[in-house]
């Protein structure tokens, strides 16, 4: 019962007194206790006290007695981030609206325009010129949630596509990234080749104290511009887009759109002229 399920989720020290043990939390650890408990709960197959439908990113949970209420989510449309555990106050009969804690991951991909005439380190965008037979460099931005640690399991997967006119380097290097401190992961992950496409993956960066830890992931590689690269405006393009868990107590998973940016090249004509003319 919800007895057992709270005794193991407050310290012994504290299960005399557990209003006043749940009063002095907060911040993630008032989240990290939510999580817990709520996890116990499921383990015990412990019913509901009640249910209620979701309009516009609200639930009304109507009529409740009064006491401490943990509301969790346990059922989303397709690709819907699931909310985070809450942990709510009620007074008698009080109605309660629940608006769902969710974040949403990003992920960006740039290409690297290097200016050969200052031989400068080059500036990330969406679009750059070179040409056959180059080097070319991308680099993979992906932002996560901040709750992450509220999940039981996170998993990630870069799905990355090179137009058909790019050879891969096999010189990914991946990085985890807090307040901007940068350390090397590449060993925690998964990378995939299939023809042109490349998947970059980790089962569960909750395992990883770096990973757990970080606000935003790095994946920087080089691929060689062919011959066969399509010339003119219309350019090589080259995709990515992040597969990414959705539910904090389930393995379902969304996706970010993708994001894209394009290599240019051109066929330069030399013409010689006459001195004579």
């Amino acid at each position: 019962d919800y007895q057992n399920a709270l005794n193991r989720v407050v310290p012994a020290g504290n299960q005399d007194d557990i209003p006043g043990y749940i009063t002095g939390l907060s911040g993630n650890d008032l989240q990290e206790f939510a999580d817990r408990l709520y996890k116990e709960i499921r383990s015990e197959g412990i019913p509901a006290y009640g249910t209620a439908g979701a309009s516009q990113g609200e639930a009304d949970l109507g009529g409740t007695p009064p006491g401490y209420i943990l509301i969790g989510q346990t059922a989303a449309a397709a690709g819907e981030i699931y909310s985070t555990v809450m942990l709510d106050t009620t007074y008698d009969d009080e109605t309660v609206y629940v608006t769902p804690k969710t974040e949403t991951p990003t992920v960006e991909k740039k290409v690297l325009e290097k200016n050969d005439s200052s031989g400068g380190e080059g500036i990330w965008q969406d679009a750059a010129d070179y040409d056959a037979g180059d080097t070319v460099s991308f680099r993979i931005s992906a932002v996560l949630p901040g709750n992450i640690r509220s999940y039981e399991k996170y998993t990630v997967r870069l799905h990355d596509n090179l137009s058909s006119a790019f050879t891969y380097s096999n010189d990914a290097v991946i990085y985890s990234v807090n307040n901007g401190e940068k350390k090397n992961v590449t060993d925690v992950f998964s990378i995939q080749k299939d023809g042109t496409n490349l998947t970059f993956s980790c089962d569960n960066i909750l395992l990883n104290e770096n990973l757990s830890s970080a606000d935003s992931l790095v994946v920087e590689y080089s691929a060689v511009l062919s011959d066969a690269a399509v010339q003119g405006n219309t350019g090589n393009p080259n995709t990515v887009y992040m597969e990414y868990s959705r539910n904090p107590h389930g393995d379902e998973t969304g996706q970010t759109p993708a994001d894209k940016v394009t290599v240019f090249t051109y066929q330069v004509k030399i013409s010689k002229v006459d001195e004579q003319q």
